[in-house]
């Protein structure tokens, strides 16, 4: 808060804080599970050479649907539905700005294509 460029109106410092604290938290949970999921999915037959992995593309569906999953993809599957699941929670229950239907839709829509993938076995 004492970094915060609005410090008369306490009401609005205190909006800012907690955006800026947001962020923040955002930014470090998206960086982590960016490198863990690469860390994941490097080695595997269908992460393309393009993106940084050893494989093609067109082993995607390979064995569908009985597919062999790499070792911990169920995990940050998981994890990051979490998030998602948390984030779909505090939605409903922090101030509601201009844009308040549109996110709740598109938290529904992310949780939905979650569970779609993991009863597709496409986690």
């Amino acid at each position: 808060m004492p970094y915060c460029k609005e410090q008369k109106n306490i009401v609005e410092r205190d909006a800012r804080s907690d955006q800026a604290g947001q962020l923040i938290y955002n930014l470090i949970f998206y960086t982590f599970t960016t490198a863990w999921g690469y860390h994941i999915l490097k080695d595997t037959d269908y992460m393309p050479w393009a993106i940084g992995g050893t494989g093609d593309i067109a082993n995607w569906s390979k064995d569908f649907p009985y597919q062999k999953h790499t070792p911990g993809l169920k995990q940050y599957f998981l994890f990051t539905m979490g998030h998602h699941v948390g984030t779909l929670v505090s939605h409903f229950f922090t101030s509601r700005r201009n844009d308040f239907f549109e996110m709740g839709l598109h938290h529904m829509v992310t949780l939905y294509l979650f569970g779609g993938s993991f009863l597709f076995n496409f986690e």
